[in-house]
């Protein structure tokens, strides 16, 4: 009997967690990697890592160098990440004051509720770019 191995497809979570992983380990490297480099990174295969490296530049996110690496933006990286840092900081302290929340929530239920306000109020604002 041949037993065909079946492929098992990224869940929307995994998929948001892979596309997470690599971003961050570009904006806490000071060169930039190949793909070799960021699947061994994210202990994931250089197929599936491409994949998410294309929807990344899709979106913007990270840049392609001429030799075939890969960076996030300059905004998110040395200095200028720490005053986006800061901003968000100060934007999750006020979001939590005024959250109405129950008081048994957990650690993991809050960060939730922060990302999912956080989300919703960025996709909701207009933004003119000038």
């Amino acid at each position: 009997m041949n037993k065909t191995k079946i492929k098992k497809r990224e869940t929307p979570e995994e998929k948001a967690t892979n596309q997470t992983l690599i971003m961050f380990v570009l904006t806490h490297t000071n060169t930039p990697k190949n793909l070799s480099e960021l699947s061994k990174d994210i202990e994931q295969p250089t197929n599936l890592t491409f994949y998410h490296i294309q929807e990344l530049k899709k979106k913007h996110l990270i840049l392609e160098t001429d030799d075939k690496k890969y960076t996030c933006q300059p905004l998110l990286q040395g200095e200028n990440s720490e005053n986006l840092d800061d901003l968000l900081m100060v934007m999750i302290r006020i979001l939590i004051k005024d959250l109405v929340l129950p008081e048994d929530i957990t650690l993991r239920q809050l960060e939730k509720a922060v990302v999912n306000n956080l989300t919703t109020y960025i996709e909701n604002f207009k933004l003119e770019i000038i």
